[in-house]
């Protein structure tokens, strides 16, 4: 996902919008890999100083889940925002992104600010009853010989 920031650099303070959609590989969070079901889509504008530039927008997509509580399988919209800044050097601070020449490349940030947005558990409706502990039965669908 490249943004060229080749005007940005000319007309410092200047917004320039930008829009895209692409899909991009699963999130990685530590040995687990969450799946992305739909296209990234980002839209915001960036904006050039003598230091570095801004960039502010928007990102949608959708993520693969299961229900923390019954195990079903589902597909959770996931929406966030962002407010990054791109330096062209590092000063001892691995908490910036760099970028070189004319383009930002904006991967990196998109995925970091998805897996952000990733919520702790997932549930496929707020009332789930979830599974029952000694059978396994899944409680939203019916009733067992231990729940009546």
């Amino acid at each position: 996902m490249l943004i060229s920031v080749t005007e940005a650099r000319k007309a410092h303070g200047q917004a320039f919008g930008f829009s895209f959609e692409e899909a991009v590989g699963p999130l990685e969070l530590g040995a687990e890999a969450i799946a992305l079901t739909k296209p990234v889509s980002a839209n915001g504008t960036i904006v050039a100083d003598a230091e570095g530039i801004s960039v502010r927008g928007t990102l949608k997509t959708a993520f693969k889940a299961e229900c923390a509580r019954c195990l079903k399988p589902l597909e959770e919209p996931l929406d966030a925002e962002f407010d990054v800044r791109f330096h062209k050097s590092a000063d001892d601070d691995d908490e910036i992104y760099l970028y070189e020449g004319d383009s930002l490349d904006i991967t990196d940030m998109i995925k970091d600010y998805a897996l952000l947005a990733v919520p702790i558990q997932s549930l496929c409706a707020a009332d789930c009853k979830g599974l029952c502990a000694v059978c396994g039965a899944n409680l939203n669908e019916g009733g067992c010989a231990h729940h009546e």
